[in-house]
């Protein structure tokens, strides 16, 4: 989201590359929120169905979705190829219409793609098999499900990513041919580096993507190991889409000036919450290990955590759990400043205080976790190591003991107080003197 903003509000990110870019970052969007939450909701509970109607959808988006970036990498690969190998043409042969035409030809490939092979994957016969054995409706899958003979649609489907897959891939690796023969003969140091730049990320998100595609869709499906393909389809539905922006703009100086110049036009308003805000993310890599942890055990027949692993888990979880709490009330507090006491607000929120503020978030919930961990991991299990849940989470760890353990609960309710029910009453607070400030402008 941050990168589609970027591209439509900083004039200097009104070039070809942002465009194919902001679209890029569209589709994958597209790409998580099409199939993690179904994915999601089947391995929450005992309900492990997905409609015949749904899996139908999942299906076409995951293949039209998956095409259209096929091709869109290599219409970006020409883009790089036309910036640095023909720089001072570049304007004229990128020019919108020509960069409008390229992004519908790659969104149209996908979505054609999906609309002959979907259909003919699922009305294969299946003899009344039922179980897909994959996170997802994936085409390579439901073909191994079928009781006929497939060989006419996997010969179709290969047809297909010749078009889809490998045709964009020769594209790239041409286009690369021509740009690493074009950054040798630069005779600069610093220009063979920016021209490194220009096209490292690119050539990363290439590599991650078609690496796994690739395996997915370019072999027989009596070669197809399953297991490998449910860790594959994670890799390219999940981590990839993920780790996309992350390539783009870590590595893209344009895209940082952006990301400055916007903080800077809002400084006289919103200078302490811009660090809130970078403090409060910091906390989600943590988060997404935990999840990462999680999806590698509902993946594979190893259900097992060893007891360092669970203590470590349940301490991250409450520790980040409560500093979030806090750090919400504290941004809570820093726009009530903003809003209502808008003279003051730079002195009130001065930089000691906001660090103050910080470190008061995250004392409390390590503190709060210190004193939780430990005290839940002591209770007698008389036995018990089946937990439950997703995750090594308070109460379902508490609800295992075969003791009393009403004082740690009280104990437990005790901090919720302080770390949930105390800064969510600060906010309400906060923002009712806002809505009061709101209402009299």
């Amino acid at each position: 989201m941050t990168i589609i903003l970027l591209s439509a509000l900083d004039s200097r990110l009104h070039t070809p590359m942002y465009f194919f870019l902001a679209n890029l970052s569209f589709l994958d969007m597209c790409f998580t929120t099409g199939s993690i939450p179904q994915m999601l909701y089947n391995l929450w509970g005992p309900d492990k169905t997905i409609s015949y109607v749904g899996c139908a959808i999942q299906l076409y988006f995951v293949l039209a979705l998956g095409g259209v970036e096929c091709v869109l990498l290599a219409v970006m690969a020409y883009d790089r190829y036309a910036a640095v190998c023909k720089p001072l043409h570049y304007t004229v042969i990128m020019h919108p219409r020509l960069c409008g035409q390229l992004a519908s030809v790659a969104w149209l490939s996908g979505f054609g793609n999906s609309l002959i092979m979907a259909p003919q994957t699922l009305m294969l016969p299946r003899c009344g098999h039922r179980r897909v054995d994959h996170f997802l409706c994936e085409m390579p899958a439901l073909i191994g499900m079928a009781c006929v003979d497939t060989m006419a649609l996997e010969a179709l489907a290969f047809a297909l990513a010749i078009f889809i897959i490998l045709a964009p891939l020769i594209l790239i690796l041409i286009s690369y041919g021509y740009i690493a023969r074009a950054v040798l003969r630069i005779k600069s140091a610093a220009g063979r580096k920016k021209a490194f730049n220009t096209c490292s990320s690119h050539l990363i998100v290439v590599s991650l993507f078609y690496g796994t595609i690739i395996y997915m869709y370019l072999q027989p499906a009596n070669t197809y190991s399953q297991d490998q393909g449910k860790f594959l389809t994670l890799f390219y539905t999940i981590v990839t889409p993920s780790v996309n922006p992350l390539i783009y703009t870590l590595r893209n100086k344009d895209v940082k000036e952006a990301i400055k110049k916007k903080k800077a036009m809002e400084k006289s308003n919103d200078s302490s919450e811009y660090g809130f805000i970078l403090v409060g993310f910091s906390d989600r890599p943590r988060l997404e290990m935990v999840l990462f942890i999680m999806l590698v055990n509902l993946w594979g027949p190893d259900k097992t955590i060893s007891y360092a692993g669970c203590v470590v888990q349940l301490f991250s979880f409450l520790s980040v759990g409560g500093i979030e709490c806090i750090l919400l009330a504290v941004m809570a507090f820093d726009r009530y400043a903003a809003v209502c006491k808008p003279l003051h607000y730079m002195v009130i929120m001065h930089p000691q205080l906001c660090v103050r503020l910080v470190a008061l978030a995250w004392g409390s919930g390590l503190i709060n976790a210190v004193v939780m961990s430990p005290l839940t991991m002591t209770l007698s299990r008389c036995g018990r190591r089946r937990v439950n849940h997703f995750l090594c989470e308070m109460p379902a760890l508490i609800k295992m003991a075969c003791v009393d353990a009403r004082a740690v609960e009280m104990l437990a309710f005790t901090f919720a107080i302080l770390i949930v029910l105390l800064p969510l009453t600060l906010i309400l607070v906060s923002y009712g003197y806002i809505a009061a400030a709101v209402l009299r402008i």
